[in-house]
């Protein structure tokens, strides 16, 4: 307890009481929040600093790296986050295979490939098309989409749940790019059916269903304004 026991609530990996800023006072003496023992356990090497990326081009207004930054340093978290300019993927290579490599977001032009580069890729990536991040899981470069994770989350949040066994409902997606088959995916994955397809580009509208297996996804191209 007290000055003496801040050390030990450092130290300790199960279990530990936290306060929290936002509270009144501290709930009993030398108790500290979850970002000071993690600026603790970082001080004294248990926390190594990582560094994260976001790789493409333009990257320059991205918005990512102040507001990552800004989430490190308070949740007590060593880490930097920072932007990479580049359209051609073999430039990051040494930057994904660095010891201190924590992560990183892919954007344009690189989402196809950086693929090559990665020890594995997600299926929902393979599937859509593209990956916009790059994570470590078990020491490997696995290469994810969360496009589809924001789609849905965006649906849930506006009460849109799709299909709830009984009732079915049908959804359309605009365009043939990227982020339409992240669309396609989440709708899919939310029981959407039919799911219809409206764009200028046949081709690309059905290169876009080509991608996904009719038996799972009911894709149902409009040709027209009238269809």
């Amino acid at each position: 307890m007290g000055v003496h026991g801040k050390l030990s609530r450092i130290l300790n990996s199960f279990m530990t009481p936290v306060s929290h800023p936002a509270l009144p006072a501290q709930p009993a003496p030398g108790q500290l929040s979850a970002a000071q023992i993690r600026q603790g356990l970082s001080l004294i090497g248990e926390i190594e600093p990582q560094q994260f990326w976001i790789f493409g081009s333009p990257v320059a207004h991205s918005r990512s790296p102040p507001m990552h930054n800004a989430l490190f340093a308070a949740t007590g978290l060593p880490h930097v986050y920072d932007r990479f300019e580049t359209a051609t993927a073999t430039d990051v290579q040494h930057l994904i295979h660095a010891p201190n490599f924590g992560g990183a977001s892919c954007t344009i032009p690189l989402k196809l490939d950086i693929m090559p580069l990665l020890d594995s890729v997600a299926e929902e990536a393979k599937i859509i098309g593209a990956v916009n991040t790059i994570v470590r899981e078990g020491g490997k470069l696995v290469g994810r989409n969360t496009d589809w994770q924001g789609i849905r989350l965006s649906l849930r949040g506006a009460g849109k749940l799709g299909s709830n066994g009984v009732l079915r409902e049908s959804a359309v997606v605009i365009g043939g790019g990227g982020t339409a088959r992240a669309a396609v995916f989440a709708l899919g994955h939310m029981g959407y059916a039919p799911v219809y397809i409206v764009g200028r580009n046949r081709g690309k509208i059905e290169a876009l269903c080509e991608g996904f297996d009719r038996a799972v996804y009911d894709l149902r191209i409009l040709t027209d304004f009238e269809s």
